[in-house]
């Protein structure tokens, strides 16, 4: 019962901050409307997916904060200060008046409120480390699925709430200020996180780490000495993940209303149930495909993944719906594939005391360079070669490289998995047995 616990706990905090991050994405059109002046609707989306990439901006910031608190203090320390700042962010959107009432000062107070978000939820990388080391690296592609799946359980959340605001919009029951409720919704679904992260605690496992001697004074430093060929791999990795569920979370919906003409409500559905179907496969794919090697699983679903992209959008340019969600089925479940083997690939090449630190970078440093810019690269490409068919191109482009490139890396540099010390596998026995 007390792993049950422990599990659900870090997964109900994962849930909440990455609702909090990504319901912006769903609310675009009604964010662009409210705060920014444009006669362009292209330039209004561009500058709007600006803003949302501006929340990206703080996260490698944020992930060395919260890296050296965790690697420090406590895992679960880290990780209770990033959800009390990650809810105070989002609910204060919620409240911002528009640019009708303060004019320029609206949109400047939405991108502060962005990176503070963006700083936040960097420390979530702090999740899958605390269960890995609490459960000594066993199960780790069902832990490490279970934490995608919590944080893309946010995502569907918000695309819930999200839908049913619109839904309420356009039938004419409520005024248009009720877009603002996701937000606001923050508030009662922080508290009850911050609540269950603040009883779900390591303090007694960081004291038995200090008795083994195990924590590292200054871990940002030590990190990036003497293991920053092991941050690149670990970014390079983890690249393929940014780049697909940005595709899906964000680029796609925007491919459904404005290129399919369907309703923000409709498109909102659609993207529940894909995403719905990849935090649901991403867990039961880390359990089934745990007795094989992780990197194996990964370059081959990458591969699969290079030929299904151009196919899917060469679907969207043709409008025909059924195939259009038939091939986006088989690209959630590369993704839940590529999903599943993330952590278990990379979270144990980096050491106890810097562990934390090297993680949330990594994670979120791929997530700053990949996941930010893709919407508006696809954008550029679309609108430059007049075909959304460019946008699935890139995709495939962007696997070759980053297969190559992490093979490059590891031909130069063994990497060694999950090499824990006694005196570290002795700080697990000692915290499981009080």
């Amino acid at each position: 019962m007390k792993k049950f616990n422990r599990i659900i706990g870090t997964l109900i905090g994962n849930t909440m901050e990455f609702y909090d991050f990504t319901v912006y994405a769903f609310l675009i059109s009604y964010i662009s409307k409210e705060f920014f002046r444009f006669d362009n609707p292209s330039v209004s989306y561009l500058v709007v997916f600006g803003v949302f990439a501006s929340g990206y901006l703080t996260r490698p910031l944020g992930a060395l904060l919260f890296g050296y608190i965790g690697d420090r203090q406590g895992r679960s320390k880290a990780l209770s200060i990033s959800i009390i700042i990650s809810t105070i962010a989002t609910f204060s959107i919620g409240l911002i008046p528009s640019y009708d009432h303060i004019g320029f000062i609206a949109p400047l107070i939405l991108i502060g409120l962005r990176l503070l978000q963006g700083l936040a939820v960097s420390g979530e990388g702090g999740a899958i480390v605390l269960l890995f080391e609490k459960y000594s690296f066993k199960d780790r592609g069902l832990i490490g699925g279970s934490v995608l799946a919590s944080t893309l359980g946010g995502v569907v959340l918000g695309s819930l709430v999200c839908a049913l605001t619109s839904w309420l919009i356009a039938s004419g029951q409520v005024n248009s200020w009720i877009w603002r409720l996701p937000f606001l919704l923050s508030l009662p679904f922080g508290l009850v996180a911050i609540v269950l992260r603040y009883l779900l605690n390591d303090f007694h496992l960081f004291q038995l780490a200090e008795q083994h001697d195990l924590t590292t004074k200054q871990p940002v430093r030590s990190l990036m000495k003497n293991y920053s060929r092991t941050i690149l791999y670990s970014v390079c990795t983890v690249s393929l993940y940014s780049l697909t569920t940005s595709t899906l979370i964000i680029h796609f919906p925007y491919l459904m209303t404005e290129k399919l003409g369907l309703s923000n409500y409709a498109s909102l559905l659609i993207l529940t149930a894909l995403l719905s179907i990849v935090a649901i496969a991403t867990p039961l794919s880390g359990k089934l495909l745990s007795a094989y090697n992780p990197e194996r699983i990964y370059r081959n679903a990458a591969l699969l993944l290079a030929v299904v992209a151009p196919l899917w959008f060469y679907c969207i340019s043709l409008g025909n719906m059924p195939f259009i969600l038939l091939v986006a089925l088989i690209f959630s479940l590369l993704v839940a594939a590529i999903s599943s083997t993330l952590f278990p690939i990379f979270v144990g090449v980096f050491p106890f005391g810097v562990r934390y630190s090297g993680v949330a970078l990594s994670f979120n440093l791929s997530i700053t360079l990949f996941s930010s810019t893709t919407p508006m690269a696809m954008l550029f490409l679309e609108g430059y070669f007049n075909n959304v068919i460019a946008a699935g191109c890139y995709i495939s482009c962007f696997v070759a490289f980053a297969l190559i490139f992490t093979q490059l890396l590891l031909k130069h540099q063994q990497m060694v998995y999950f090499n824990q010390t006694e005196s570290e596998l002795a700080l697990y026995r000692g915290s499981v047995s009080q």
